[in-house]
């Protein structure tokens, strides 16, 4: 789907696509909005006493980790729907069909709610996993520049800037290749509006994904400019719901191309979202 089919998709949907838009920004500045609020509450260094693994040893910053820890379970009990809940919506409008907000909040009812804080906690969890898969070889060699640093050696100086640009250039490409490892399941959120079982919906994700990852890759490169522009000279508002529209539009493509003996019906009888 190109902008311009998106924007004739988007009529009549602009107001209910900007108020997504907003929550979608609460949701992402919440968390950082709690954490500067514990910060100045405890009047501590805490970025650094994290970083340091001071916290270990300073009981203070207990209560600041465990408060982190409940903002984080917060944030998935209570958003997780509404993240769920946006791309429902704007598969509706890929598809020309009816939208409103109703649909924002549907995840909360008709059964899916847990569903949808299951959905985050997995992809939480392959974050984490795979993360951990991609990014520890580039920051053990980091680690190792910086032991090599504090020799003051000349020759050890040399090396020290080997091991930074190694180790900095490994994690750069562990971070790309862990984005491009999670899109085969992004299409998951689509299924579960289906009726899908979790390990269906991320089983038939990966199928449907599988050889067309670099292709998804191409569309967000052309949609890079526009979040770039996001912060340049297109608002947000504006922006933000072409490029799920586009997103949300592919993703039904290629669910579309599963075998027929896949496939459940359009909306599952108990997961159906209403149209008004």
């Amino acid at each position: 789907m190109k902008h311009r089919d998106a924007r004739k998709r988007l009529r009549g949907n602009w107001m209910p696509a900007i108020f997504i838009w907003l929550v979608r920004l609460a949701i992402w500045t919440f968390p950082l909005l709690l954490e500067q609020l514990l910060s100045l509450l405890l009047d501590a260094d805490t970025g650094n006493a994290f970083l340091d693994g001071a916290f270990l040893d300073d009981l203070s910053l207990w209560p600041y980790a465990a408060a982190l820890l409940w903002s984080a379970v917060l944030d998935l009990v209570l958003f997780s729907p509404l993240l769920l809940g946006q791309y429902w919506f704007f598969a509706r409008v890929s598809r020309g069909q009816a939208a409103d907000i109703s649909h924002l909040f549907a995840p909360y009812r008709n059964g899916c709610y847990f569903r949808a804080v299951g959905w985050r906690l997995r992809i939480w969890g392959m974050n984490g996993i795979w993360g951990f898969l991609f990014l520890a070889p580039g920051a053990l060699i980091l680690s190792w520049g910086v032991g090599v640093s504090g020799n003051a050696a000349a020759s050890s100086s040399l090396f020290a800037v080997i091991f930074f640009f190694c180790g900095g250039s490994i994690l750069l490409l562990g971070f790309l290749a862990l984005r491009l490892w999670m899109l085969r399941v992004q299409p998951a959120a689509l299924l579960l509006e289906e009726g899908r079982s979790l390990r269906s919906a991320f089983h038939q994700s990966k199928k449907a994904m599988k050889g067309y990852v670099g292709e998804l890759t191409g569309i967000y490169l052309r949609l890079a400019g526009w979040a770039a522009a996001c912060l340049l000279i297109v608002p947000g508002f504006y922006a933000y719901p072409l490029i799920q529209t586009v997103r949300t539009a592919y993703w039904q493509e290629r669910l579309s191309t599963r075998p027929v003996d896949e496939k459940l019906p359009a909306v599952s009888p108990r997961l159906a979202v209403r149209s008004h």
